[in-house]
């Protein structure tokens, strides 16, 4: 948290676990990760850690595969939605800082440094020297500037665009020299870092409007040689890249492959190096696998059930109560995750994360309640509602069909319908009343804005509550960190209750490697995996 100075400025420094809990939860991926793999009897944890010792090697190129895809998506990172452009996104450029998901500590990246003055209305960011953009131009303030401008411009459709809006203005960043940025807010902003941090704002050059395979470039590790949407892109290594030695890889060719049987056997037969989450049971039954390597991601990407509360039946607070109870989460992390989850009350974050609301504990299947809150509310005789899945990520059908099996005790009667992958992200998510999609786990006073917030870009519920712009302003204006957890755990156990979220468990991500490949690790919820230590061996 920032610390002032003489003079009342403020400047940064990295923020611990140890000050956000004082020591008392520990480490929620050791702890959480630690003891899903110990009941599965797995030894994916020990395997890493072994890894972690190896002598990375230079050379070699990744084949990856993800399944995560929209027909929609582009090479702009300001519009990051699937997994990828987050990929890609995360090794072509550098946004100026990274918040780390383990403890959400910052650290500096493209920026060496940043201040803010006592009332954080004023930020002062020095750029790291010296960095260059993949086509030997210089990285200066007034790429910055650029970056940051563009996510007020309704033409570049930004998914951070609302929150920016919250404390920028046209012009709020200029340019004091090549490598400082002065940015002046219009309202106080403590979780400015955090929003520099985020994918959407990473580095563009100055200027730089169109976003094609052959003007594309960025700061990071890799240069983009080939792009083709939601099918395949490949990189090569950036060989003026500013983290000296890195990346190790040559190259990452990447396809796009949705079916999580086939991702497997191709790990297996040595088609892909590494591949995106595989379902629940295989990655349980390959722990055992010497052929493999099960990265099971610790605060990975939780599975959600969306209701559409603008439309009946879920405009009315009872009937999403009622389909909240309906769900029986412990029969949900044994049976569609197989144990690599821990059970939450829709909420996207682990119970033993610090801003889970204290109490909160995990809500208990109640199918009689629930019957009794949907008569409340007309439907004496049940309801009938149909809900749309894909197997676009592992797990959701799963999860479609598990919870129409228990909900069917409470009245609620549910037709499964499974939509194409190539289309589901354009033609589902944010369209049908009630659907299965994904969210990562967030730094979590962020999806104050961007998801629950009233003008969200994501915002699935389609619901608008005062007090979440009220507590995120309350945060906004705080730099006492303890205040900014107990403000965002009062307003995220109202979200537990009325939101349009079902949320089972918090779920660890079961990537697959095949064991050569070494230093890949979990990046949530930036990247959604961090290559640039990978190597081969």
């Amino acid at each position: 948290m920032p610390r002032s100075d003489d003079a009342g400025n403020y400047s940064h420094s990295a923020l611990t676990r140890r000050d956000l809990v004082k020591g008392a939860t520990g480490l929620v991926a050791a702890g959480a990760l630690g003891s899903t793999l110990e009941s599965l009897g797995g030894t994916a944890l020990g395997a890493q850690t072994a890894a972690s010792a190896v002598v990375p090697t230079q050379g070699g190129t990744l084949a990856l595969a993800l399944t995560d895809t929209a027909a929609s998506e582009t090479l702009d990172p300001a519009t990051a939605a699937v997994s990828t452009q987050f990929v890609l996104g995360g090794l072509l450029f550098n946004t100026l800082l990274t918040a780390d998901s383990a403890d959400w500590s910052l650290h500096p990246s493209l920026a060496e440094s940043w201040e803010a003055n006592h009332n954080f209305t004023r930020y002062q960011i020095k750029l790291r020297r010296g960095v260059q953009f993949h086509n030997g131009a210089p990285l200066t303030a007034a790429d910055v500037v650029w970056s940051i401008e563009r996510q007020l411009d309704p033409k570049v459709k930004s998914a951070a665009a609302v929150r920016a809006k919250m404390s920028l203005a046209p012009g709020s960043a200029r340019a004091s020299g090549p490598d400082t940025v002065i940015v002046n807010l219009t309202r106080p902003d403590s979780q400015l870092p955090y929003l520099l941090a985020r994918p959407f704002l990473a580095i563009v050059p100055h200027g730089q409007t169109a976003f094609t395979p052959s003007t594309t470039v960025g700061t990071g590790p890799f240069k983009l040689d080939t792009w083709q949407a939601a099918t395949s892109w490949k990189v090569s290594r950036n060989s003026h890249y500013w983290e000296s030695g890195l990346p190790y890889l040559d190259g990452i060719d990447m396809v796009v492959n949705s079916e999580s049987a086939a991702r497997l056997e191709g790990v297996v037969t040595g088609q892909f190096d590494l591949v995106e989450e595989v379902d629940y049971s295989s990655a349980k039954a390959s722990l055992s696998n010497g052929s493999i390597r099960v990265l099971p991601f610790a605060k990975g990407i939780s599975r959600v059930i969306v209701m559409d509360c603008s439309v009946k039946p879920f405009s009315d607070p009872n009937v999403r109560l009622a389909f909240k109870l309906a769900m029986n989460r412990e029969l949900a992390v044994n049976a569609v995750y197989s144990g690599f989850a821990v059970p939450t009350s829709d909420l996207p974050l682990p119970p033993t994360d610090p801003y889970y609301p204290p109490g909160l504990g995990v809500r208990a299947y109640d199918p009689q309640r629930a019957k009794h809150l949907l008569a409340k509310a007309g439907y004496a005789s049940g309801i009938d509602v149909e809900m749309f899945t894909s197997t676009v990520v592992s797990a959701m059908p799963e999860l479609a069909v598990t919870y129409a099996q228990t909900a069917a005790a409470a009245g609620i009667r549910v037709k499964t319908t499974q939509w194409a992958p190539a289309t589901y992200w354009d033609q589902v998510w944010l369209v049908k009343p009630l659907y299965t999609t994904y969210w990562e786990t967030p730094y979590p006073p962020d999806y104050l804005w961007y998801v629950y917030g009233a003008h969200a870009t994501y915002n699935e519920a389609k619901l608008t509550l005062p007090q979440v712009a009220k507590a995120y302003d309350s945060i906004m204006r705080t730099g006492d960190k303890a205040k900014q957890i107990q403000l965002t755990q009062g307003v995220y156990r109202l979200l537990a209750d009325v939101w349009g979220h079902i949320i089972p468990g918090d779920t660890k991500s079961p990537w697959v490697s095949t064991p050569r490949v070494y230093g890949v690790t979990g990046d949530q919820p930036a990247t959604r995996v961090q290559l640039t230590r990978a190597f081969k061996r």
